[in-house]
């Protein structure tokens, strides 16, 4: 585990391509930045018309915008203390495109509980920013850690 803050570079089994290298640049700050709940680092990371889907939510979300996304994590970062690790990078034939699977660690802060998770995020880019993040995860864990 690395500490808060830290994120953890995956030692990849394949050469990325540049551009690629450069995106997965992008996303291990942002989600350092989101693992030191820097929300506006991360937010610079995004592009200005980002879209942001949860379909796996309940109910599914789907957040445009970096003004409507800004409130969205504003929310959830005052609900969870996580850290973000990357474990899995797949370069999509358009390096504009990553798929990522990477896990949460950290705790639910009106309950003290732990949090822990497991994702797939589907990223795509442009002008070094992100523009579409599709992330699929398991509700539960969420969902347990915060009931009273």
């Amino acid at each position: 585990m690395t500490s808060p803050g830290q994120q953890h570079r995956p030692s990849l089994s394949k050469v990325l391509s540049p551009l690629a290298r450069k995106n997965l640049d992008v996303i291990t700050d942002s989600f350092a930045a989101l693992s030191r709940d820097d929300l506006a680092a991360h937010l610079a990371n995004c592009h200005d018309d980002i879209v942001v889907e949860f379909p796996y939510a309940t109910p599914p979300v789907r957040i445009s915008g970096n003004a409507s996304l800004a409130t969205y994590l504003a929310n959830a970062l005052s609900l969870f203390s996580l850290e973000l690790e990357i474990t899995n990078v797949i370069e999509g034939a358009d390096p504009s495109l990553l798929v990522l699977e990477y896990t949460s660690s950290g705790l639910a802060l009106s309950t003290k509980r732990p949090y822990a998770n497991s994702y797939i995020g589907i990223f795509h880019f442009t002008e070094s920013k992100i523009l579409l993040q599709r992330e699929y995860y398991n509700p539960t864990p969420a969902n347990e850690a915060l009931a009273p």
